[in-house]
């Protein structure tokens, strides 16, 4: 077709075919150089989001930007996604080595506190860095820029970031979604704002063990009755860890939003199974009675009849005391299995353990009725791809293993 014909096509028709090449970043700098009609929803897919994140380069990035958008400022309200990421400013080659200057480019960037003023519409701020960013030895200026956008926008990730003032997460009144990697709070600074004109909640959080900590004291602040932001109306939680620190962290979120919590993803690490017992055995999962969707990812060391997670979910799931949320509707199993003899290890060191007919005896209990799906994706490490004779065999013993969740049509099994 050529550039004359277009103008056949209603805008809508050609709008919703520019929309199929939103991951074709070339081919769409093509359509808004091709013709007037292709440039707006070009740029809008150019435009959605935007990586400030390449080593050494991601100042430059950031200049080219905020002149772009000064030049064409249509293209700001397009912005949706920023992925910052916090590196060294520059680098040399002396002698054939690699000299990298350690001052980062956001400490030292005025266009980068220009900038977030200038996108009305950003949905999600990323922030993370290579070496790990101190926020105190940011200049005030940046600080001052990122908290105030935070304050409207509702997704927030940071990755790596170390004294955050914790207590301004009160302000944050249009926060939904968050995500913590490796983030330490500053406890100490104080939130000055204390009005309240109307309170926001959290929808959903996400956090790695070495989070844990930090969210202990978010929650702590979004309890304040100061806070513009709640944390009681959480609606999907994913965390990573399992030591017995995160047990306590997920039991007070569980605690304070259980009449809400509808999905709970949980990546069980690999540990010592005799200091997590005991704190498992006190662990309630009950107490998210709202609960729909669990997954458990669980890595497996040695014999599954001897994990401590294992074990733990088959008796939340047996207990009438505790009773997990009768209205659950999906519950992924995810196991990966590391046993001593992975190339060697017979099919039965696996699936010859009385913990598959205890979680199926569990699952299939009558106060479990809305349950219509349960996924069981077992990986054995070391296990080929292509030896799908044993995979066959650990699927079929599976099955046999678990006759009452196979008979009622609810089991569904990846090896």
């Amino acid at each position: 077709m050529s550039i004359s014909q277009y103008r056949m096509y209603p805008q809508d028709i050609i709008d919703a075919i520019l929309d199929q090449l939103h991951g074709d970043p070339t081919t769409l700098k093509q359509c808004a150089l091709a013709a007037t009609a292709f440039g707006q929803t070009s740029q809008k897919h150019l435009f959605r989001t935007i990586h400030l994140v390449e080593f050494v380069k991601a100042q430059a990035h950031c200049e080219r930007l905020h002149q772009t958008l000064t030049e064409s400022p249509h293209l700001s309200s397009f912005i949706r996604e920023l992925y910052v990421k916090d590196s060294p400013a520059s680098s040399s080659s002396i002698n054939g080595f690699e000299m990298v200057d350690a001052t980062n480019w956001m400490a030292r960037d005025a266009n980068f506190v220009a900038l977030l003023p200038m996108l009305p519409n950003l949905r999600y701020l990323a922030i993370s860095s290579f070496y790990g960013l101190d926020w105190k030895e940011l200049p005030e200026a940046v600080r001052g820029a990122v908290l105030n956008a935070l304050k409207s926008i509702p997704v927030l990730k940071l990755s790596n970031v170390m004294n955050f003032p914790v207590s301004q997460f009160q302000n944050f009144v249009g926060l939904r979604k968050l995500t913590f990697d490796s983030v330490k709070f500053d406890t100490e600074a104080q939130n000055l704002a204390v009005t309240v004109p109307h309170r926001g909640h959290l929808d959903s959080l996400y956090f790695t063990q070495e989070s844990q900590a930090s969210v202990r004291s978010l929650i702590e602040q979004l309890e304040l009755p100061t806070s513009s932001l709640t944390i009681s109306q959480l609606r999907q939680l994913e965390v990573a860890g399992s030591s017995p620190d995160m047990l306590v962290t997920v039991s007070s979120l569980l605690e304070a939003s259980s009449c809400t919590l509808k999905t709970l993803i949980w990546q069980m690490n690999a540990v010592n199974s005799s200091p997590l017992a005991p704190a498992l055995d006190s662990f309630d999962l009950g107490m998210a009675s709202e609960l729909h969707r669990l997954s458990l990812i669980v890595v497996v060391k040695g014999s599954p009849a001897e994990n401590a997670q294992l074990q733990w979910v088959a008796r939340n799931f047996a207990s009438a005391e505790r009773g997990i949320a009768t209205n659950l509707a999906k519950l992924d199993l995810r196991l990966t299995l590391m046993v001593a003899d992975p190339f060697g290890a017979p099919v039965e060191d696996i699936s010859d353990h009385a913990i598959w007919a205890d979680l199926d005896a569990a699952l299939a209990a009558p106060r479990y009725s809305n349950l219509s799906r349960v996924c069981f994706y077992v990986s054995v490490y070391g296990w080929r791809k292509d030896d799908t004779s044993r995979r066959g065999q650990l699927s079929s013993q599976l099955v046999q293993k678990m006759p009452l969740l196979s008979n009622k049509g609810a089991l569904s099994l990846f090896v």
